[in-house]
Protein backbone atom coordinates (compact mmCIF):
# COMPACT_ATOMS: atom_id res chain seq x y z
CA UNK A 1 0.00 0.00 0.00
CA UNK A 2 1.04 3.41 -1.20
CA UNK A 3 2.23 5.51 1.76
CA UNK A 4 3.64 8.35 -0.12
CA UNK A 5 4.59 9.64 -3.53
CA UNK A 6 6.51 12.37 -4.98
CA UNK A 7 8.50 13.18 -8.13
CA UNK A 8 11.32 11.91 -5.96
CA UNK A 9 10.39 8.25 -5.35
CA UNK A 10 7.49 6.49 -3.41
CA UNK A 11 7.01 5.20 -0.02
CA UNK A 12 5.08 1.92 0.29
CA UNK A 13 4.03 -0.17 2.95
CA UNK A 14 4.22 -4.38 2.09
CA UNK A 15 2.81 -6.12 4.86
CA UNK A 16 5.81 -5.86 7.72
CA UNK A 17 8.03 -3.72 5.87
CA UNK A 18 8.25 -0.16 4.58
CA UNK A 19 10.28 -0.16 1.49
CA UNK A 20 11.86 3.22 0.47
CA UNK A 21 12.51 3.88 -3.15
CA UNK A 22 13.80 7.62 -2.84
CA UNK A 23 16.75 9.53 -4.81
CA UNK A 24 19.04 8.49 -1.77
CA UNK A 25 17.86 5.71 0.10
CA UNK A 26 16.52 2.37 -1.37
CA UNK A 27 16.13 -0.64 1.10
CA UNK A 28 13.30 -1.91 3.51
CA UNK A 29 12.76 -1.31 7.46
CA UNK A 30 11.38 -4.70 8.95
CA UNK A 31 8.40 -3.29 10.96
CA UNK A 32 9.09 -4.65 14.76
CA UNK A 33 5.01 -4.08 15.97
CA UNK A 34 1.56 -5.24 13.99
CA UNK A 35 0.58 -3.10 11.48
CA UNK A 36 -2.78 -1.75 12.61
CA UNK A 37 -5.70 -1.68 9.54
CA UNK A 38 -5.42 1.91 9.51
CA UNK A 39 -1.75 1.93 9.15
CA UNK A 40 -1.09 3.67 5.40
CA UNK A 41 -3.26 7.06 6.66
CA UNK A 42 -1.29 7.48 10.02
CA UNK A 43 1.56 7.03 8.40
CA UNK A 44 0.95 9.24 5.48
CA UNK A 45 -0.11 12.10 8.32
CA UNK A 46 3.00 11.41 10.25
CA UNK A 47 5.34 11.56 6.26
CA UNK A 48 3.31 15.07 5.80
CA UNK A 49 4.30 16.53 9.03
CA UNK A 50 7.86 15.55 8.84
CA UNK A 51 7.65 17.22 5.23
CA UNK A 52 6.40 19.92 6.68
CA UNK A 53 8.81 20.62 8.77
CA UNK A 54 11.48 20.91 6.15
CA UNK A 55 12.89 17.08 6.34
CA UNK A 56 13.38 15.33 2.96
CA UNK A 57 11.67 12.77 1.83
CA UNK A 58 14.62 9.87 3.17
CA UNK A 59 14.14 11.54 6.46
CA UNK A 60 10.89 11.35 6.47
CA UNK A 61 10.21 7.84 5.81
CA UNK A 62 12.36 7.17 9.02
CA UNK A 63 10.32 9.29 11.36
CA UNK A 64 7.37 7.00 9.85
CA UNK A 65 8.41 4.21 10.78
CA UNK A 66 9.70 5.97 14.19
CA UNK A 67 6.15 6.81 14.64
CA UNK A 68 5.12 3.49 13.87
CA UNK A 69 7.18 0.95 16.18
CA UNK A 70 7.34 3.83 18.65
CA UNK A 71 3.05 4.01 18.58
CA UNK A 72 3.59 7.77 18.59
CA UNK A 73 2.80 10.45 16.13
CA UNK A 74 4.14 13.32 17.16
CA UNK A 75 7.90 12.60 17.39
CA UNK A 76 8.53 15.34 19.90
CA UNK A 77 6.69 14.19 22.90
CA UNK A 78 8.69 10.64 22.79
CA UNK A 79 11.21 10.54 25.55
CA UNK A 80 14.93 9.98 24.18
CA UNK A 81 15.09 6.36 25.40
CA UNK A 82 12.07 5.45 23.27
CA UNK A 83 13.82 7.27 20.39
CA UNK A 84 16.76 4.95 21.29
CA UNK A 85 14.87 1.77 21.83
CA UNK A 86 12.51 2.16 18.68
CA UNK A 87 15.20 3.84 16.10
CA UNK A 88 15.04 1.48 12.84
CA UNK A 89 17.35 0.03 10.57
CA UNK A 90 17.51 0.34 6.89
CA UNK A 91 18.56 -2.08 5.21
CA UNK A 92 20.89 -2.13 2.32
CA UNK A 93 20.44 -2.63 -1.11
CA UNK A 94 22.58 -6.20 -1.93
CA UNK A 95 23.00 -6.58 2.26
CA UNK A 96 19.97 -8.49 3.04
CA UNK A 97 21.02 -9.08 6.63
CA UNK A 98 22.40 -7.18 9.40
CA UNK A 99 25.76 -7.20 10.08
CA UNK A 100 28.02 -6.57 13.26
CA UNK A 101 31.78 -5.26 13.35
CA UNK A 102 34.44 -5.56 16.16
CA UNK A 103 33.89 -2.78 19.32
CA UNK A 104 36.40 -0.06 20.15
CA UNK A 105 38.90 -1.32 22.29
CA UNK A 106 38.86 2.30 23.85
CA UNK A 107 34.86 3.15 23.51
CA UNK A 108 35.42 6.62 24.63
CA UNK A 109 38.97 7.39 23.15
CA UNK A 110 38.21 11.51 23.20
CA UNK A 111 40.23 13.57 20.68
CA UNK A 112 40.22 11.82 17.52
CA UNK A 113 43.23 13.56 15.34
CA UNK A 114 42.56 13.06 11.69
CA UNK A 115 45.79 13.55 9.49
CA UNK A 116 47.83 13.28 6.49
CA UNK A 117 51.17 12.44 6.91
CA UNK A 118 53.43 9.79 8.48
CA UNK A 119 55.64 12.38 10.22
CA UNK A 120 52.32 13.88 11.74
CA UNK A 121 50.92 10.09 12.06
CA UNK A 122 54.29 8.96 13.77
CA UNK A 123 54.50 11.68 16.28
CA UNK A 124 51.18 11.70 17.68
CA UNK A 125 51.45 7.91 18.40
CA UNK A 126 54.49 8.75 20.46
CA UNK A 127 52.55 10.97 22.83
CA UNK A 128 49.90 7.98 23.40
CA UNK A 129 47.42 9.27 20.70
CA UNK A 130 44.39 6.92 21.62
CA UNK A 131 42.75 7.03 18.08
CA UNK A 132 43.95 8.45 15.24
CA UNK A 133 42.76 8.48 11.52
CA UNK A 134 45.05 8.57 8.70
CA UNK A 135 43.57 10.30 5.59
CA UNK A 136 45.45 11.02 2.35
CA UNK A 137 43.52 11.53 -0.88
CA UNK A 138 44.57 10.68 -4.49
CA UNK A 139 46.99 8.40 -3.87
CA UNK A 140 47.98 5.86 -6.91
CA UNK A 141 47.64 1.99 -6.02
CA UNK A 142 51.22 1.79 -5.11
CA UNK A 143 51.55 4.50 -3.05
CA UNK A 144 48.15 3.98 -1.19
CA UNK A 145 50.21 0.33 -0.76
CA UNK A 146 53.35 1.69 0.36
CA UNK A 147 51.45 4.49 2.41
CA UNK A 148 48.98 2.09 4.60
CA UNK A 149 51.68 -0.22 5.45
CA UNK A 150 54.17 2.07 7.18
CA UNK A 151 51.09 3.40 8.79
CA UNK A 152 50.29 -0.15 10.37
CA UNK A 153 53.58 -0.58 10.90
CA UNK A 154 53.69 2.41 13.01
CA UNK A 155 50.71 1.80 14.73
CA UNK A 156 51.64 -1.90 15.74
CA UNK A 157 54.01 -0.40 17.95
CA UNK A 158 51.71 1.39 20.34
CA UNK A 159 48.97 -1.76 20.54
CA UNK A 160 47.21 1.13 22.58
CA UNK A 161 46.21 3.29 19.62
CA UNK A 162 43.06 2.34 17.42
CA UNK A 163 44.08 3.54 13.82
CA UNK A 164 42.06 4.10 11.17
CA UNK A 165 43.02 4.41 7.94
CA UNK A 166 40.47 6.70 5.47
CA UNK A 167 39.04 4.88 2.36
CA UNK A 168 41.63 2.22 1.28
CA UNK A 169 39.85 -0.50 2.75
CA UNK A 170 41.70 -3.27 0.99
CA UNK A 171 45.27 -2.16 1.74
CA UNK A 172 43.93 -1.78 5.67
CA UNK A 173 43.14 -5.63 4.96
CA UNK A 174 45.96 -6.62 3.26
CA UNK A 175 48.20 -4.78 6.25
CA UNK A 176 46.55 -5.64 9.55
CA UNK A 177 44.69 -1.93 10.06
CA UNK A 178 43.01 -1.70 13.39
CA UNK A 179 40.00 -0.11 11.57
CA UNK A 180 38.90 1.86 8.25
CA UNK A 181 36.89 4.79 8.13
CA UNK A 182 34.47 4.76 5.26
CA UNK A 183 31.33 7.44 4.03
CA UNK A 184 28.10 6.50 2.89
CA UNK A 185 28.94 6.64 -0.58
CA UNK A 186 31.61 3.73 0.22
CA UNK A 187 29.37 1.05 1.52
CA UNK A 188 28.13 0.78 -2.34
CA UNK A 189 31.57 -0.41 -3.18
CA UNK A 190 33.78 -1.81 -0.21
CA UNK A 191 33.38 -5.56 0.74
CA UNK A 192 32.08 -5.42 4.03
CA UNK A 193 32.16 -9.22 4.32
CA UNK A 194 35.76 -8.68 4.17
CA UNK A 195 35.94 -6.18 6.27
CA UNK A 196 33.78 -8.10 9.19
CA UNK A 197 36.14 -11.36 8.60
CA UNK A 198 39.32 -9.72 8.87
CA UNK A 199 38.19 -8.19 12.23
CA UNK A 200 38.66 -5.01 10.85
CA UNK A 201 36.87 -1.71 12.98
CA UNK A 202 34.24 0.42 11.12
CA UNK A 203 34.27 3.86 11.37
CA UNK A 204 31.28 5.07 9.48
CA UNK A 205 29.84 8.54 8.76
CA UNK A 206 26.47 10.09 8.56
CA UNK A 207 24.88 13.41 8.22
CA UNK A 208 21.20 12.51 9.25
CA UNK A 209 18.28 9.85 9.94
CA UNK A 210 18.32 7.94 7.39
CA UNK A 211 22.15 7.92 7.17
CA UNK A 212 22.08 6.54 10.20
CA UNK A 213 19.21 4.31 9.91
CA UNK A 214 21.69 2.49 7.63
CA UNK A 215 24.16 2.94 10.11
CA UNK A 216 22.55 0.94 12.41
CA UNK A 217 22.07 -1.94 9.93
CA UNK A 218 25.68 -1.86 8.75
CA UNK A 219 26.50 -1.98 13.22
CA UNK A 220 29.86 -0.21 12.52
CA UNK A 221 32.61 0.05 15.68
CA UNK A 222 31.76 3.52 15.71
CA UNK A 223 29.04 6.06 14.11
CA UNK A 224 30.89 9.44 12.77
CA UNK A 225 28.37 12.25 13.27
CA UNK A 226 28.60 15.64 11.26
CA UNK A 227 29.25 18.36 9.98
CA UNK A 228 28.81 19.95 13.71
CA UNK A 229 30.19 23.12 12.32
CA UNK A 230 30.91 24.68 9.16
CA UNK A 231 34.45 22.93 8.06
CA UNK A 232 37.22 24.16 5.72
CA UNK A 233 38.64 20.93 5.37
CA UNK A 234 35.82 19.33 2.99
CA UNK A 235 33.20 20.48 0.47
CA UNK A 236 29.57 19.23 1.20
CA UNK A 237 26.03 20.38 0.95
CA UNK A 238 25.00 19.26 4.07
CA UNK A 239 23.96 21.75 6.63
CA UNK A 240 26.20 21.71 9.50
CA UNK A 241 24.24 19.59 12.29
CA UNK A 242 25.22 21.86 15.36
CA UNK A 243 25.18 20.87 19.08
CA UNK A 244 21.27 20.07 19.82
CA UNK A 245 21.31 17.11 16.73
CA UNK A 246 25.04 15.70 17.89
CA UNK A 247 23.57 15.43 21.55
CA UNK A 248 20.28 13.74 19.90
CA UNK A 249 22.26 11.68 18.25
CA UNK A 250 24.39 10.13 21.39
CA UNK A 251 21.53 9.87 23.20
CA UNK A 252 19.82 7.70 20.86
CA UNK A 253 22.77 5.71 19.43
CA UNK A 254 23.55 2.54 21.02
CA UNK A 255 27.19 2.66 19.36
CA UNK A 256 29.70 5.27 20.13
CA UNK A 257 29.23 8.64 18.38
CA UNK A 258 32.29 10.52 16.72
CA UNK A 259 31.63 14.33 16.13
CA UNK A 260 33.50 15.52 13.45
CA UNK A 261 33.95 18.75 11.66
CA UNK A 262 34.82 22.48 12.79
CA UNK A 263 36.01 21.49 16.21
CA UNK A 264 38.37 23.33 18.19
CA UNK A 265 39.63 24.51 21.65
CA UNK A 266 37.13 27.07 21.56
CA UNK A 267 34.12 24.80 21.10
CA UNK A 268 35.52 21.35 22.52
CA UNK A 269 33.77 21.83 25.96
CA UNK A 270 30.64 21.82 24.27
CA UNK A 271 30.77 18.74 21.80
CA UNK A 272 32.35 16.67 24.61
CA UNK A 273 29.08 18.35 27.10
CA UNK A 274 26.84 16.32 24.50
CA UNK A 275 27.40 12.64 25.43
CA UNK A 276 29.50 12.02 22.03
CA UNK A 277 32.34 9.43 22.66
CA UNK A 278 35.40 11.55 20.64
CA UNK A 279 35.92 14.18 18.51
CA UNK A 280 37.20 14.11 15.27
CA UNK A 281 40.07 17.39 15.14
CA UNK A 282 41.85 18.32 12.11
CA UNK A 283 42.92 21.62 11.51
CA UNK A 284 43.10 22.65 15.29
CA UNK A 285 45.86 20.53 15.42
CA UNK A 286 47.84 19.58 11.94
CA UNK A 287 47.74 23.70 11.07
CA UNK A 288 49.26 24.86 14.22
CA UNK A 289 53.15 24.70 15.13
CA UNK A 290 53.45 22.18 17.90
CA UNK A 291 50.46 19.40 16.70
CA UNK A 292 51.69 17.26 19.02
CA UNK A 293 50.91 19.65 22.18
CA UNK A 294 47.91 20.91 20.06
CA UNK A 295 46.50 17.41 20.43
CA UNK A 296 47.78 16.99 23.93
CA UNK A 297 46.28 20.13 24.96
CA UNK A 298 42.70 19.11 23.55
CA UNK A 299 43.04 15.77 25.06
CA UNK A 300 43.39 17.12 28.68
CA UNK A 301 40.13 19.67 28.62
CA UNK A 302 38.24 16.88 27.21
CA UNK A 303 39.20 14.60 29.69
CA UNK A 304 38.76 17.45 32.08
CA UNK A 305 35.09 18.01 30.92
CA UNK A 306 34.54 13.90 30.51
CA UNK A 307 35.15 13.79 34.52
CA UNK A 308 32.56 16.61 35.50
CA UNK A 309 29.39 14.85 37.17
CA UNK A 310 26.88 16.35 34.90
CA UNK A 311 27.99 14.61 31.68
CA UNK A 312 26.56 11.80 30.31
CA UNK A 313 29.64 9.47 29.11
CA UNK A 314 30.43 9.70 32.62
CA UNK A 315 26.94 7.97 33.84
CA UNK A 316 27.33 5.13 31.04
CA UNK A 317 30.85 4.31 32.39
CA UNK A 318 29.90 3.98 35.90
CA UNK A 319 26.24 2.14 35.17
CA UNK A 320 23.90 4.44 36.52
CA UNK A 321 21.35 6.23 34.78
CA UNK A 322 22.08 8.98 32.39
CA UNK A 323 20.81 12.64 32.56
CA UNK A 324 17.19 12.93 30.99
CA UNK A 325 17.15 16.05 28.14
CA UNK A 326 13.58 17.07 26.50
CA UNK A 327 13.22 15.44 23.56
CA UNK A 328 14.71 17.61 20.76
CA UNK A 329 14.59 16.44 17.14
CA UNK A 330 17.30 16.49 14.97
CA UNK A 331 16.88 19.30 12.38
CA UNK A 332 17.10 18.83 9.01
CA UNK A 333 20.70 18.60 7.41
CA UNK A 334 20.15 18.52 3.31
CA UNK A 335 17.63 20.19 1.91
CA UNK A 336 16.05 19.13 -1.55
CA UNK A 337 18.58 21.28 -3.75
Amino acid sequence: MRVAKTPRGSLTLEGDRLVLDWVYAKGGIQLQSLVPADAPDQLTRAFDRSRALGYIEEDASIHVALSLTSGEGDLSRLPLDAHRNHFPSLEMPGLPRPMSFPSLRDASPGVYPVVDSQELLSDLIDVGCRIIQLRVKSLERDAQDRTVKEACRLAQQAPDCQLFINDYWEQAIEHGAYGVHIGQEDLLTADLDRLRAGEVRLGLSTHSYWEFARALWVAPSYIACGPIFPTRAKAMNWIPQGLANLRYWAAVSPLPVVAIAGIHAGNLADVASTGASAAAVIQAIVSTPKPTAAYQALQDQWLSIQAQPGNPRLHQRDGSSPQRHPTTMARPTLSEA
